[in-house]
């Protein structure tokens, strides 16, 4: 399921929402190693992800509640079932519902690929405590300079789509959610990398998922070299402006939802000012040969591995930006 099928969900549950007493829950994502549901409740309604586990396992879990963001209480399963409780996440308020969605599909992205009990309750600990220490002062820095070269990459490239007419690209964005690739559609699936340096020769391979197409028809990783220019670049909050200003009402709602979880606030601007010019692009398509580490080439119990990747070892493999657009166009429209 689509992250943007999710939130559909959500609104469908939202518009039936009649009574402050009453919770609408709907069952999702029953391929998960234990049941998963999402509801609102209250009017306005505030947006909930219920996570059954095993009842044994909920005294490793602490209700809380945060002045933003969402809370977690315990509770009953959607639906009865004997020998499980329920974690229940909840936006704080119907004003961090479109932020909660974005914590939700987190959460469920990094659930999904857990196979085991000890593995599945481990990566939910995880997770809440990483939104919940984010939430508890969110504000307390500025984004690094290696975060900022990052998002400026990801929203050229988003501007770059946009301009030739891809008007799905900010549905594409993985933003906050660490995804295996920052733009993945159903089929086609684009990462992008981005220095600022005098020359672009090497980009960093953070997992062994990031080049792995396994799953997708199409694969893309983009590479963008950017200049630091105070006089005549761009700066962050100014290409922000300008990829919203190309948006839809309901793509601008979770576009600000992602900067806010990538720690991003409008209020901030002021603290931007640095300008960066972009030199360099250069794009490739990921296909048999390509160099790279993929999941069938570690031996069991071996992850998380990282690596630089020398683009000059990878000219045989350069694409244009075009083709990234057909793909997006034919391959994940099913235009072909």
């Amino acid at each position: 399921m689509r992250n943007k099928d999710l939130n559909s969900i959500w609104n469908e549950i939202e518009q039936r929402q009649s009574s402050q007493e009453k919770i609408y829950q709907k069952i999702i994502y029953v391929d998960f190693l234990f049941r998963v549901y999402i509801g609102s409740s209250g009017i306005p309604t505030k947006r909930l992800l219920l996570l059954e586990i095993p009842k044994q396992r909920i005294k490793e879990f602490d209700a809380f509640s945060a002045p933003k963001g969402f809370t977690l209480s315990i509770g009953e399963t959607g639906i009865k079932h004997e020998g499980y409780a329920a974690c229940i996440i909840q936006a704080t308020n119907s004003d961090w519902n479109d932020v909660f969605t974005i914590v939700a599909e987190d959460i469920l992205d990094n659930l999904r690929k857990q196979r085991e009990e000890e593995t599945y309750i481990f990566s939910l600990k995880q997770r809440i405590k990483k939104w919940r220490d984010f939430f508890k002062d969110n504000r307390k820095n500025k984004l690094t300079k290696e975060m900022i070269v990052g998002l400026t990459g990801e929203l050229f490239f988003m501007k770059e789509l946009l301009d030739k007419g891809i008007r799905q690209a900010p549905d594409l964005w993985n933003g906050p959610i660490k995804a295996a690739q920052d733009f993945q559609g159903n089929l086609v699936a684009i990462e992008v990398k981005t220095a600022s340096a005098n020359s672009l020769e090497y980009v960093h391979i953070s997992s062994e998922m990031q080049l792995d197409d396994e799953d997708r028809d199409v694969l893309f990783l983009v590479a963008y070299r950017l200049e630091k220019n105070d006089s005549s670049g761009i700066t962050l909050p100014m290409l922000i402006q300008k990829v919203s200003e190309m948006l839809t009402e309901q793509q601008k709602t979770r576009f600000w939802a992602n900067l806010i979880c990538l720690g991003y606030e409008a209020e901030d601007a002021q603290l931007y000012n640095e300008g960066y010019v972009l030199k360099e692009r250069q794009v490739f398509k990921i296909k048999n040969g390509f160099p790279r580490i993929l999941r069938s080439d570690l031996p069991v119990g071996v992850m998380d591995i990282n690596y630089r990747l020398a683009l000059q070892s990878c000219k045989d493999y350069a694409s244009e930006f075009d083709e990234i657009v057909m793909a997006l166009t034919e391959v994940e429209d099913g235009e072909a």
